[in-house]
């Protein structure tokens, strides 16, 4: 127990470090993505604590997700194909026939396209009369190469509100290839539903679309086989680490980098070292690993989860304080770190809650704006392009000796009128004015700034700063259509405040009066997460089975010598490393729904031992608790967020971190077990 507080105190610091040095810490999109990530790796972390309890390791974790996330889809790739096609074998352009290779279901009046034609075929034409494999088609197509793909194509005979085809219809979730007027291929979209003749479709078809192709949706495998099959995989590969381990009494270290680079090297064989995804098919499957369990405002998750922390100290310290001192697992004062944890996201959660943002707009160009010359000579007036957001300017003139006149001005409606101001050449302005002008230019006397704000703003107060140094308000709150996104607000510029007031505004601000709470999901994998370790630690500390991996552990011989099948807990280790692993797997690729062959899983092996290590599972075995293990995965991930956000810690430098985390943790425990060995020895010695 002390060890589990010891690293949820250095998380409690490392959490504080990160928030105090960067602002994107503490946000929802972080902390969801956050806790995500953590799940995903504290689920694989779990697995890998199974092996090392047993005094094993399992390097061959991200080899296992890579070829788990590589398979999942690959298994439920999905295809389009056309309803019917066959091959052109030959095209005879004078005879407007076209011989296929293979006898096609085509029958006269069909409409059809020629793809992959050199040169391009974009008509449609109608087939006139089939005779086996010939077909004659009108009008006669130009001159080919004689190769080609040809597919039937249908008329559209209704855009309103969907398509309606003359031909039999495709089934719900096929797609269709629209065909414009000139035979060119255009969009494709998915049909959503169909009723009779009469397509919904994700997107509405182009007015200049006259037929479509219906591509047929091909899936590989069902969704229940695909899970089975990778399931079954992951239990193969634990199996048979387990046996080489258990029963040929091979180094794990060796078993496992060898299935580190096997597996690794299949998944990159069968994909072809081809990323592998879902695309936008299955969103179903998706969601269990990118739902969102409720939604809370922020300042409610903080303080929700600060009040957890801090019921639970409380009531850790009273249990161990009310406890006789020979019985304490730990001393109460450990219970000070979850209670002060609790203080600290309470007191985020008040600040969050009665934060108001301020967005100062700083601007920089008010004594220096816009001023455009007017061409010398010309025959006509001119249109010349005004700086967005004009509100006033003004035709000046300058006489010989220097001074500038004002010959017109103009006032601008910024949400009407377009920017630019019609003016004549010089040469003109002289002969109507009758004035031998020097130069003449257009000066931007006032504009006003388009000001973008943050995405749940609803109501906003411009502010002016004075010369004394105080803000006031600028007229009355304004409230934000919540539509409009990105929300934007205008403002006057200083130097329009100052014609119109005749006083001497320093600075304009908005501020952010009233505004939704961001609002914060708890991720899926997190409560997947929960019942693993729940059914892990269950496992583990109170069942037999469990006891029975700590023994094994702690010494293998005394294990075997009990009556315990060493081996038979070898193997089951493994399966549950291997089962958690091909989980993690499934849930990464759902995640981010792509995985390259290459890449993908690389040194998550590296994080789930550095998390077991940490979390309080000794290397050399009979040691470890699933909620150290959990802390630990937290700890892992927050040290690589902190490493991603504050600009000052470099990320090529993130594995020299982690390794160094993961020796200082392996040193730590170590010299913790030879402290309390020469405790244990020296209370011995007192005894006697």
């Amino acid at each position: 127990m002390k060890k589990i507080l010891g690293i949820f105190g250095l998380l409690a610091v490392v959490i504080l470090a990160t928030a105090i040095m960067t602002d994107a810490f503490l946000t929802p999109y972080n902390l969801e993505n956050l806790i995500r990530r953590t799940s995903l790796f504290g689920i694989i972390s779990v697995g890998v604590a199974f092996v090392i309890i047993t005094g094993g390791i399992d390097l061959s974790i991200g080899s296992v997700i890579c070829l788990i996330g590589c398979g999942l889809p690959f298994l439920l790739q999905v295809s389009y194909e056309p309803a019917q096609e066959a091959r052109a074998q030959e095209i005879n352009a004078t005879q407007g026939t076209v011989t296929l290779a293979t006898p096609a279901a085509f029958e006269s009046g069909d409409m059809v396209r020629l793809f992959n034609s050199e040169p391009d075929n974009t008509g449609v034409y109608r087939v006139k009369s089939t005779v086996g494999n010939v077909l004659t088609l009108d009008p006669e197509p130009p001159v080919a190469d004689g190769r080609g793909t040809l597919v039937k194509v249908q008329a559209i005979r209704d855009h309103a509100e969907g398509v309606t085809l003359e031909g039999v219809p495709p089934n719900a979730r096929d797609q269709v290839m629209f065909i414009k007027q000139d035979g060119t291929a255009g969009s494709t979209e998915r049909v959503e539903s169909v009723k009779d003749n009469r397509l919904q479709l994700a997107r509405g078809p182009p007015a200049e679309a006259t037929h479509v192709v219906i591509l047929h949706r091909h899936q590989r495998t069902s969704v229940p086989v695909a899970l089975a099959l990778v399931f079954l995989v992951s239990l193969a590969i634990g199996l048979s680490h387990g046996y080489l381990v258990a029963k040929l009494r091979l180094q794990p270290f060796v078993v496992t980098l060898c299935g580190l680079l096997l597996y690794r090297g299949i998944t990159r064989g069968f994909t072809e070292d081809q990323a592998q995804g879902f695309g936008d098919e299955y969103p179903l499957l998706r969601t269990i690993a990118t739902a969102k369990l409720g939604q809370l405002d922020f300042a409610q998750a903080l303080g929700l989860m600060g009040g957890l922390l801090l019921l639970a100290g409380v009531g850790w310290f009273l249990w161990q304080w009310l406890r006789p001192s020979a019985t304490r697992s730990t001393s109460p004062l450990w219970a000070l770190l979850p209670i002060l944890a609790g203080i600290g996201l309470a007191v985020g959660g008040l600040w969050q809650a009665w934060h108001v943002p301020v967005i100062q707009e700083r601007i920089t160009n008010e004594k220096n704006l816009p001023v455009i010359e007017v061409p010398a000579e010309g025959n006509q007036t001119l249109a010349l392009d005004l700086p967005a957001g004009t509100l006033k300017f003004a035709l000046e003139a300058q006489d010989a000796d220097g001074n500038w006149t004002v010959l017109a001005s103009r006032d601008f409606n910024s949400s009407t009128d377009i920017f630019q101001a019609n003016v004549p050449p010089l040469n003109i302005i002289r002969a109507k004015t009758n004035q031998e002008w020097q130069a003449a230019r257009i000066n931007v006397l006032a504009q006003e700034h388009h000001v973008p704000l943050p995405a749940d703003a609803r109501e906003v107060t411009v502010e002016v700063l004075n010369v004394d140094g105080n803000w006031a308000p600028l007229g009355e709150p304004v409230a934000i259509d919540p539509q409009r996104q990105p929300p934007m607000h205008t403002i006057p510029s200083l130097a329009t405040l100052r014609a119109q007031d005749g006083g001497d505004p320093q600075e304009l601000r908005l501020k952010v009066t009233d505004r939704e709470l961001p609002r914060i999901g708890i991720p899926a994998p997190c409560l997947i997460l929960l019942i693993v370790s729940v059914a892990a630690g269950i496992f583990l500390n109170h069942t037999i089975h469990g006891r029975y991996l700590l023994a094994l552990g702690r010494n293998e011989e005394a294990a075997k010598y009990s009556g315990i099948n060493t081996e038979r807990m070898l193997i089951l280790a493994y399966v549950i490393c291997s089962l958690l692993a091909g989980l993690g797997g499934m849930l990464f690729v759902m995640d981010v729904n792509s995985a390259q062959p290459v890449d993908f899983g690389n040194f998550y092996e590296l994080y789930a031992i550095a998390a077991a290590v940490l979390g309080g599972c000794s290397l050399r075995g009979g040691e470890g608790t699933i909620l150290g293990v959990v802390i630990g995965a937290c700890l892992m991930r927050v040290l690589k967020n902190m490493i991603t956000l504050v600009d000052e810690i470099p990320t090529h430098i993130e594995f020299a971190i982690i390794g160094a985390v993961i020796l200082a943790g392996v040193t730590v425990d170590e010299l913790i077990k030879r402290y309390a060995a020469r405790r244990r020895a020296a209370r011995q010695q007192e005894g006697e």
